[in-house]
């Protein structure tokens, strides 16, 4: 059982992401439960306003990439897979993100 805290710096994210690849290394083989705040929103739906998510393509590659190794889901969207729902927001920007996962 882990609790993360991303940074929210793109390059200090995919050193983040790495470093959590390392951490979760040993336990490969094992039930995995991973939550927290990555800073980043994974997919268009988890963002509305402001730059899209592409702006971090990277770190949301990195992310995919240790969710895909380590059989990692993200439950909530699995059970509402076209909801909007938002964990952080910025009302004068006018800018809604899921980062929380």
């Amino acid at each position: 059982l882990s609790n993360t805290y991303a940074p929210n710096d793109i390059t200090a994210q995919i050193a983040f992401s790495r470093n959590l690849e390392n951490f979760l290394l040993p336990y490969a083989d094992s039930q995995i439960i991973l939550g927290g705040d990555l800073n980043c929103s994974l997919a268009p739906i988890n963002k509305t306003g402001e730059a899209p998510v592409q702006k971090k393509q990277k770190v949301i590659d990195e992310t995919k990439g240790i969710s895909g190794r380590f059989k990692l889901q993200d439950i909530w969207r699995g059970q509402y897979p076209t909801k909007k729902q938002y964990t952080w927001r910025n009302n004068f920007l006018k800018v809604l993100c899921r980062l929380d996962y």
